[in-house]
């Protein structure tokens, strides 16, 4: 009995050629995944220096934040010093001789609170132009009506608000005492285009005072 040759040439050739092949994936994958590994940190490098890029950008735009910040402070004061932001209160009560109705509305005290609050206080009594047979409390609100139109109109007061108002005697006469108070708009106020003084808006026609009423006082 014959037994098979066996093929030994053939058999060890294809050992050689699968190992050869191994070999060359194990290569390959060992190539690739170094490849891989090297995009990882090149990707992981231009990350870094996206946001190194982005930090410096944001920490020179703080810097220019703060710049212009202390610029405007460096403003503000300049305009503190010089008064730039500062009302011309001889001009407001210029103006204040216009608005308050003629002969029926006299201030007694003018305050300023905070930067543009003014508290007023004043009396008021009927106007003697307006129809006898009209009852006399509505004719003294009529008038001190009548001044709080002339200061919501004056282009520089703004929120004109009628705190009180009491009924009184003075000298025989029924009389209101009242207090009000309004905000001045010191932008308008200072500006040049802001119009002309509250003398041209909203006067009464007859001119205005602050005087006492003749022969009287409290």
């Amino acid at each position: 009995m014959h037994l098979p040759k066996i093929p030994i040439g053939t058999i060890l050739g294809v050992l050689i050629l699968l190992g050869l092949g191994y070999y060359l994936w194990v290569i390959q994958e060992e190539n690739f995944q170094a490849q891989l590994e090297d995009l990882a940190n090149q990707i992981k490098e231009k990350e870094r220096k996206k946001k190194q890029v982005l930090a410096d950008k944001q920490e020179k735009l703080s810097a220019i934040d703060q710049q212009i910040n202390l610029y405007r402070q460096q403003v503000n004061l300049i305009k503190r010093l010089i008064g730039a932001d500062m009302v011309a209160w001889s001009v407001v009560f210029e103006d204040l001789t216009y608005l308050v109705p003629k002969e029926t509305v006299w201030l007694k005290s003018f305050q300023c609170e905070g930067d543009a609050k003014i508290l007023m206080q004043g009396t008021a009594r009927s106007d003697p132009n307006l129809d006898p047979k009209k009852n006399e409390g509505k004719k003294i609100m009529t008038s001190i009506a009548k001044f709080i139109e002339n200061l919501d109109e004056c282009y520089y007061i703004d929120n004109v608000y009628l705190s009180s108002s009491q009924k009184s005697q003075m000298h025989g006469q029924d009389i209101y005492q009242f207090s009000l108070s309004a905000k001045i708009d010191r932008t308008k106020k200072n500006s040049d285009g802001g119009g002309e003084s509250g003398s041209g808006e909203g006067t009464d026609s007859s001119g205005g005072g602050t005087a006492a009423p003749a022969g009287g006082g409290e």
